[in-house]
């Protein structure tokens, strides 16, 4: 008889021989037992591939790439062979903490309608020192859903969703997103399911020269800037939003990857906030309308913050 865990963990593998022992050990101390390990291992040449085959817990199943595919091709390999009712997401080089899976679980069965819940995040170096926390949790499913039309908000390796999603909506990791597959996925999930965060820190996310978001963003940076500004136009168009080029352009050139951008002149105040202005009347239609406009409020309160106090008085004299 074939187990059916409640839990799937899939792990993409990839020369990580410093730090996947205690990646997979944050999974094995889970105090939620019922899963399964999916380790997908995709033709490491550092002795990765010695420690991962050196567990027998029979939890753990590994598939061998045939060659090295890349991270969005691997989760995509390891959600084919799924049997869990939920997925959780979980990198090589990353800590779970112990009560993760048990509040994540928790969750999804209480809560029927939700198909996707993460928590918070601690930030940590290399040698695992403590960096920054991820602040407040957003809990809002309409206030996330805003966030996912400019930016993402998930972390993956925090994150927990029904599996049945992903198999009766086709949805996958889209390989061509030069490390953005996450983004992507996540655009795709706002549209058809409600996601939240649960206010625990689940996760300890390691920023070090190897890491995967560290590796991928010091390649192609010209390439990944289009493809983010592309996936801002993809959520808009999932959304119904029908952004003109010139405000789209302006929206891409202050709000990317990282935060939103530096700001100096008065004109440069100006078209950003007009741009914002444009963008919120194509939202009116949206059913999450008034979180969108806290999100574009919050924006320009950033640009604010920066530039000084110029456009208090102009973004009154428009409300």
């Amino acid at each position: 008889m074939i187990r059916q865990p409640k839990v799937s963990v899939i792990m993409p593998v990839y020369n990580s021989v410093k730090y996947i022992k205690e990646a997979i050990d944050s999974i094995l101390n889970q105090t939620f037992k019922d899963f399964e390990l999916i380790l997908v291992e995709d033709c490491s040449n550092d002795g990765t591939k010695a420690i991962i085959e050196g567990y027998k817990d029979e939890r753990i199943k590994i598939i061998y790439n045939f060659e090295n595919k890349g991270v969005a091709y691997s989760r995509n390999e390891a959600l084919e062979h799924c049997k869990g009712e939920y997925v959780a997401i979980m990198d090589h080089d990353d800590i779970s903490l112990p009560t993760r899976f048990e509040e994540e679980v928790d969750f999804l069965d209480k809560n029927p309608d939700y198909g996707v819940v993460g928590g918070r995040v601690q930030f940590i170096g290399a040698n695992g020192e403590f960096i920054k926390g991820s602040g407040t949790a957003l809990v809002n499913p309409q206030y996330i859903k805003a966030n996912l039309l400019f930016r993402n908000v998930f972390c993956n390796s925090e994150v927990m969703f029904r599996r049945d999603l992903v198999r009766e909506n086709n949805l996958c990791y889209d390989e061509s997103c030069y490390g953005m597959e996450d983004f992507k996925f996540w655009i795709k999930m706002s549209k058809i399911t409600k996601m939240s965060n649960i206010d625990s820190v689940f996760l300890k996310h390691r920023i070090h020269g190897g890491s995967i978001t560290q590796t991928v963003s010091e390649k192609n940076t010209v390439e990944r800037r289009r493809k983010f500004a592309e996936l801002q136009e993809y959520s808009w168009k999932l959304s119904g939003l029908q952004i003109p080029q010139d405000i789209a352009q302006t929206i891409h050139k202050y709000v990317g990857e990282s935060a939103v951008g530096m700001v100096v002149t008065k004109e440069q105040i100006e078209e950003f906030y007009n741009a914002l202005r444009f963008f919120l009347k194509q939202c009116r239609k949206c059913d999450n309308y008034v979180e969108i406009e806290i999100y574009c409020r919050s924006l320009m309160t950033q640009i604010i913050g920066k530039a000084g106090d110029f456009w208090k008085d102009e973004v009154k004299n428009h409300e």
